[in-house]
């Protein structure tokens, strides 16, 4: 594939300077039929545009055929809207060529891409010559079948603009008697902008383009196709059956807006409107009374912040601050990282587990130190129970008393005992120590409980 356009661009390019009265220049488009030059008169040095078919396609007479019923229908077809053809004839070669005017500007599918979609008074404006000249070609009994974007030219003459239909090299002429150059199952036009009946190779009338005029009103409006699928089977089925969304679903129009569009996106041509005057006139009554009826459009610019906190990996310093923090852990609540000067081994786990905290083995830890925290089940108001208190896990094992007491009992009620002789830190036989803290502890890793330091742990 390659290699063939590699021939068939140095085909091209081996043209003459001068072919007829004019200057070869610089290409400046390429479509499937030919390439387009820039050219220039040599005697008045008019700018102007050369046509000539490719070199490949010389080689065939449908083609050559098609080419020059291309320059015949645009001849044929007297409208501003159309270019002018200013020369025709031959290469030495053979193929044929056509020299038309030079329009400066943009196609509709530039325009398009840059804008993202069109404001319903700019949409009326372009469809009104372009409905124009295809109403002029019909009268003429031309049929384009090709209307799309890319085929509408924007020219700029001065501070107007020219509204230009291209490529009619695909157009039908009603009235010919001469052989066909289309095949009975060959697709001709682009897919998208297809009608049913020209997928399914059924005669076409008017009512083609009008179907085309509606896909192009669709998109001008809403910036999107009506029909979009990534396979051709696909695509042809959604022309053949599929309903489109109305475009007020896409954008703000009025119900009048979408009964136009939809009724030219018929699939049965007798549905459509019989011809491109008829659409236009809907067209631009529903869409300039809902602009004039519509009150001025308000954007509104809403800023969405998001603010990401880191998580807390400790208790707040408010909890670390509190009595009963500071009594059972005076170290660790004196320590704005308790952790660090507590237990040095986890500060390399930490940073692989940041969600564990000093206490994540307590259970591990409880049973290991041979104590057990158990709940309240004293109803006097200490926060311990006072009595005995039963347990499955400890039913072998002498009950013990918690070491706490009320504040009504006693003054150093707040006060924890594992300061005293009865902390399980202590080193004693569990038969002699008075009583089992319930407290949960933490060791050092790798060391065994020793004695407490007075006051502290």
């Amino acid at each position: 594939m390659a290699d063939r356009n590699e021939r068939k661009d140095q085909a091209d390019q081996e043209l003459p300077n001068t072919i007829g009265a004019y200057r070869l220049g610089p290409r400046i488009a390429q479509g499937g039929f030919g390439v387009v030059y820039r050219a220039e008169h040599i005697e008045s040095g008019a700018p102007a545009a050369l046509k000539v078919i490719h070199a490949e396609l010389a080689s065939s007479p449908v083609m050559v055929a098609r080419f020059e019923r291309e320059i015949a229908t645009i001849q044929r077809v007297e409208h501003p809207g159309v270019v002018r053809v200013l020369e025709q004839g031959r290469l030495a070669d053979g193929r044929p060529y056509f020299v038309m005017e030079l329009l400066h500007g943009d196609d509709l599918s530039a325009h398009l891409k840059a804008r993202g979609r069109l404001p319903a008074s700019e949409v009326v404006e372009i469809f009104e010559p372009l409905c124009a000249v295809v109403a002029a070609a019909h009268a003429r009994a031309i049929i384009h079948r090709d209307i799309k974007a890319s085929n509408v030219m924007l020219a700029r003459e001065g501070e107007r603009m020219r509204v230009v239909l291209l490529d009619f090299g695909v157009a039908k002429l009603l009235d010919d008697e001469g052989p066909k150059l289309t095949a009975s199952r060959h697709l001709v036009g682009t897919l998208s902008c297809m009608a049913p009946e020209q997928i399914l190779t059924r005669p076409v009338d008017e009512r083609t383009d009008v179907y085309a005029l509606g896909i192009l009103a669709y998109r001008l409006l809403t910036g999107e196709a009506p029909f979009a699928a990534r396979s051709v089977l696909a695509l042809q089925q959604m022309h053949l059956a599929a309903v489109p969304r109305p475009p007020s679903a896409l954008v703000p129009l009025p119900p009048p807006a979408d009964a136009v569009i939809l009724r030219a996106l018929a699939k049965q041509p007798d549905e459509r409107y019989p011809g491109a005057p008829a659409f236009f006139e809907e067209l631009r009554a529903a869409l300039l009374s809902s602009e004039a009826a519509r009150p001025a459009e308000q954007r509104v610019v809403a800023v969405l912040v998001e603010v990401h906190a880191p998580r807390r990996r400790w208790r707040s310093r408010a909890t670390r601050s509190s009595p009963t923090w500071r009594r059972c852990c005076p170290r660790a609540a004196s320590s704005s990282r308790p952790w660090a000067s507590r237990w040095p081994w986890r500060r390399a786990r930490r940073s692989s587990s940041p969600s564990r905290g000093p206490w994540t083995c307590a259970p591990i830890c409880a049973c290991a130190a041979g104590c057990w925290w158990r709940p309240c089940r004293s109803s006097s108001g200490c926060s311990r129970a006072r009595g005995p208190t039963p347990t499955s896990l400890f039913a072998s094992r002498p009950t013990l008393a918690c070491s706490r007491s009320t504040r009504a009992e006693s003054p150093r009620a707040a006060r924890c005992s594992r300061s005293r002789p009865g902390c399980p830190r202590d080193r004693r036989p569990a038969s002699s120590r008075p009583a089992r803290c319930s407290k949960v502890w933490h060791f050092r890793r790798g060391r065994s409980p020793g004695p407490p330091a007075s006051g502290a742990f």
